[in-house]
């Protein structure tokens, strides 16, 4: 059964292209035929080789049989598709609709999560009576995106026997938070997945993306970018 990955970059090598998912530094998927490029609109006689080419379109793949280094399976791409799509006459395109579902979630979880006694307005939340957590939350359109991706990702990785780092580490959000806060040396109590979201973005940009639930090297980059965070304002 074939899954699929948001590619928000690539970088051509060769007779080959490296895609890259959505604020990550190390690349996902390697595409063999640089001639499915076409299906998404993208002619690959110009691009030019080594150097990062911003897109976005679904690429498609398989986990393979065959092992890397690290003893996962590697991930063969199958077919691209662009994002914009239209659905099909079987089907219902309910990606906006999604969208501002997700963003109303998120909007519910920090407003849980910041309760002191009585919860707080969504005015107070947007406007600042929190000065420190007060833009959590970015544009209604923007959290749906980052939140659509992160449950993408989510969806799509197959995690390991006990969803955690070599070290420890767990590699879904929720769990990573629940975690964080049982670290005697954690420097600043994680108050939800918007509160580590809102560090991640101030130590990497804008551009930052969540890691998927296999990605090791990832969530590490997380639990270290968290402690510098806090440690550089102390």
């Amino acid at each position: 059964m074939s899954e699929r990955m948001l590619i928000t970059k690539l970088v051509r090598q060769g007779d080959r292209a490296d895609l890259y998912a959505k604020g990550h530094k190390y690349k996902d998927l390697t595409l063999f035929a640089l001639s499915d490029l076409t299906d998404v609109g993208i002619d690959y006689a110009d691009l030019e080789n080594g150097v990062e080419t911003p897109c976005r379109f679904w690429a498609y793949y398989e986990l393979s049989d065959k092992l890397n280094q690290s003893g996962n399976p590697y991930k063969d791409v199958v077919m691209l598709e662009p994002v914009d799509k239209p659905a099909t006459s079987t089907s219902t395109d309910t990606s906006a609709l999604l969208g501002e579902l997700r963003a109303i979630r998120a909007l519910l979880e920090v407003v849980a999560t910041n309760l002191t006694g009585s919860a707080p307005t969504v005015a107070s939340v947007q406007l600042g009576a929190d000065d420190e957590n007060a833009d959590w939350i970015p544009d209604a359109e923007t959290r749906a995106e980052e939140q659509a991706i992160h449950d993408e990702l989510e969806e799509m990785a197959r995690v390991k026997a006990n969803g955690k780092t070599d070290d420890g580490v767990p590699m879904k959000s929720k769990e990573f938070v629940a975690w964080l806060n049982k670290q005697a040396d954690n420097p600043k109590r994680c108050d939800g997945v918007g509160h580590l979201m809102y560090v991640m973005k101030k130590q990497f940009g804008d551009g930052w993306g969540w890691p998927v639930s296999t990605d090791q090297e990832g969530w590490a980059q997380v639990l270290a970018a968290w402690y510098d965070y806090w440690q550089a304002l102390a």
